[in-house]
């Protein structure tokens, strides 16, 4: 049935196309009755050729807005099969296109092969000899370049080509020529490459970049709706960086940003590079460091509402209730045996998890396993991995879930839960977990998928030494999300083996583990297992809050934090709820902007609405 929804969608979309190009191209002058004049003439044709660019940019755009990864086709076929009125050919990458008919009759092409051997091979007809190559970066947060095909052979050779500009992140840009005059009269599905002799072919180029509205994305790695609040280490620092291009290491709140040593000893630094942004407050906002404005960078009173993620519960994306159920409630590790024990009551920290002699609801280990089909469990590692969506179902007054150890296991068996989240395959969606209520895990939350929930969500964080560079994990919350330190338990046996622990190095050198591997060297030297790296999305209606009371604990974050404030669904304004506050507390702080690893919540494979963000003529 999916297969079948999607071509009808495709079919739709392409009737859609067929009306608008052929109004707008038929409508434009196309059926009006030639001049004698030369020069009338000749303006006509100017006309048509500009005409059919335009048709063929729309032409394009509709086929990006219903798949962000079109680039022309992947195999020989015509789309639209209407002679006469619009015809159009896909062929491995080149695309032809004739609008009309007889004297009236004018023609797009569009080229995102390079015709240089490695691409594919095109039909006869399909070979398009002009320099002016499309690119498609709808997908990516890095830019890519725009060749220029050479006049010899039109083929690109990205080594010697030459590239008159870039294509910017979740953007594409089409090169469109239209073509119109006498010598295309003969122009028609069985002659695509119409002997013109001495008739007259005019031709006009339309270059025009389409992109994706980025709002979702942001622009910075941390918003908040309230004050941004920072306790950092003696002689602690805070670096903030930007991975994608063209987009400057920034901060925003509508409020302030405090810096300050949590032992009132040495100044913090903090380092934003050589381009930096702190937006604050419109009217009186501040940024302080040990209580003193900061002048590097200087805080810019700015009013950023505008510029925050409004990502609508309505349209991310959630496990159904139709999914793998897990009964809500508290989930409690054991050890002797080890096994998994539920119990139908909400989880209280303060009060932590029943007792052994309490009766569990049910009883979960190798023979009979949680969730079946769509959770993993291993029994060694005190893991759960989810592969598959699930929903977590309300049961005896319950709706959240917790997964926590029982009291002393951790210190017995040198080990604490994970819930990690995989893909079942390479090919299939990332997995959801869906809940109406608090999500709480005393262990760590990682891997590639969301977590979304109506209420908080608390958990450990994982050591950076452990962290991977894949794991990217959305977190989205209507409540508060709250980052807890690895117990000192399991700190002390990562240290033990890794070989890690002591206080971290201050040096640079090659980076020691797979998170950090794409920096030129670790930014606060060496570091511990006890240092925490998460990469993902934070979204809360709520706040924010990484408490490390340990002292010195790094923290390393890659991908966006929002500390919204208010219910997105609605037209209030961030912060509006009264919530919306960004706190730290522990050594140091690094924080890198890379919108990939913001969109685990985003569909960026399916239809999308691109917007024209210019155009010209050649």
């Amino acid at each position: 049935m999916k297969s079948i929804r999607h071509k009808r969608g495709i079919l739709l979309i392409i009737t859609l196309i067929i009306v608008g190009i052929t109004t707008m191209f038929l409508g434009a002058g196309l059926t009006l009755t030639r001049s004698s004049g030369a020069l009338a003439g000749s303006q006509e044709d100017e006309q048509v050729a500009l005409e059919a660019a335009q048709a063929g940019v729309a032409y394009a755009r509709n086929r990006l807005q219903a798949d962000p990864a079109w680039r022309g086709g992947n195999v020989n076929e015509v789309t639209v099969n209407m002679p006469g009125q619009l015809w159009v050919r896909e062929d491995h990458g080149n695309v032809l296109g004739i609008v009309g008919s007889g004297n009236h009759v004018g023609c797009f092409r569009i080229r995102f092969n390079y015709q240089n051997g490695s691409s594919a091979a095109v039909g006869a007809g399909m070979t398009i000899n002009n320099p002016y190559v499309s690119e498609n970066n709808l997908d990516s947060a890095s830019q890519k370049r725009v060749y220029r095909a050479d006049r010899s052979g039109f083929a690109v050779d990205p080594a010697t080509s030459f590239s008159p500009y870039d294509c910017t992140r979740y953007s594409a840009t089409l090169l469109c020529e239209g073509g119109g005059g006498d010598g295309l009269r003969d122009l028609s599905p069985t002659n695509l490459a119409p002997a013109a002799a001495q008739r007259n072919v005019k031709r006009r180029v339309a270059e025009v970049v389409i992109g994706r509205n980025l709002s979702q994305l942001g622009d910075s790695p941390i918003y908040g709706a309230k004050d941004i609040n920072m306790n950092v280490k003696d002689a602690g620092k805070v670096k903030v960086r930007s991975s994608d291009a063209g987009v400057p290491p920034r901060a925003r709140t509508l409020r302030d940003i405090y810096i300050q040593d949590a032992n009132g000893g040495t100044h913090p630094t903090v380092d934003m590079s050589s381009k930096v942004e702190a937006f604050v407050n419109q009217s009186n906002g501040v940024m302080k460091v040990d209580g003193v404005d900061s002048t590097a960078p200087t805080a810019t009173q700015e009013d950023s509402s505008g510029r925050f993620p409004r990502i609508k519960w309505s349209q991310i994306t959630k496990a159904p209730p139709t999914a793998t159920n897990l009964d809500a409630g508290t989930y409690v590790w054991r050890h002797n045996p080890r096994r998994l024990e539920y119990y139908d009551q909400p989880y209280d920290p303060a009060v932590g998890p029943p007792a052994a002699s309490v009766t569990p609801n049910a009883v979960y280990n190798n023979s009979n396993p949680l969730a079946p089909g769509a959770v993993s469990m291993n029994m060694g590692k005190l893991s759960l991995t989810i592969t598959r969506d699930v929903f977590v179902k309300a049961n005896a007054g319950a709706t959240g879930v917790a997964i926590v150890p029982e009291d002393g296991l951790l210190a017995a068996i040198q080990n604490r839960p994970n819930v990690e989240m995989a893909k079942a395959s390479s090919t299939s969606p990332a997995p959801i977990i869906t809940s109406q209520g608090d999500i709480f895990v005393k262990g760590s939350l990682r891997g590639q998928g969301s977590v979304t929930t109506e209420g908080n969500v608390t958990f450990q964080g994982t050591s950076v030494l452990e962290a991977d560079q894949e794991s990217r994990t959305a977190i989205y919350a209507k409540g508060d999300v709250t980052l807890e330190q690895i117990p000192p338990e399991i700190v002390a046996a990562g240290s033990v083996a890794t070989g890690s622990g002591g206080s971290g190095g201050s040096g640079g050198g090659s980076p020691a583990v797979p998170f950090l591997s794409t920096l030129p060297a670790p930014p606060f030297g060496t570091p511990s297992f006890r240092d925490i790296a998460f990469s993902g999305l934070f979204y809360t209606h709520g706040s924010v809050k990484a408490d490390f009371p340990s002292g010195n604990t790094d923290f390393y974050f890659r991908g966006m934090v929002v500390a919204f404030g208010a219910d997105p669904d609605s037209p209030a304004a961030p912060g509006d709820n009264g919530r919306g506050r960004i706190d730290f507390t522990g050594g140091n702080v690094y924080l890198e902007y890379d919108s990939r690893y913001v969109v685990g919540p985003i569909n960026l494979t399916g239809p999308a609405l691109l917007e024209v963000e210019s155009y010209n003529l050649l």
